[in-house]
């Protein structure tokens, strides 16, 4: 059976709105803030508060490799990898 789907933005070929985009924005300078305490508090080597950092920017941030490889490296650090 089909089912009746409103298209999306993307596929009616719709710009997103500024506001969309501030957001995004927002969001973007958040998670950088994140990852920022985060490098900063591994260097102090307070390795949990930093993970929690860094959990925070990926959640923000998902497409950002580089805070999955900061994790990685501070779990194996830790041995909970």
């Amino acid at each position: 059976m089909l089912q009746n789907h409103e298209p999306t933005a993307s596929q009616n070929h719709e710009k997103p709105s500024a506001d969309a985009l501030d957001s995004d924005c927002d969001f973007k300078k958040l998670a950088q803030s994140f990852q920022a305490q985060g490098d900063k508090l591994a260097e102090d080597g307070k390795y949990r508060k930093a993970l929690g950092k860094w959990e925070a920017a990926l959640n923000l941030m998902p497409e950002h490799a580089v805070l999955f490889e900061q994790k990685a490296q501070v779990l194996l650090e830790l041995g909970d990898a």
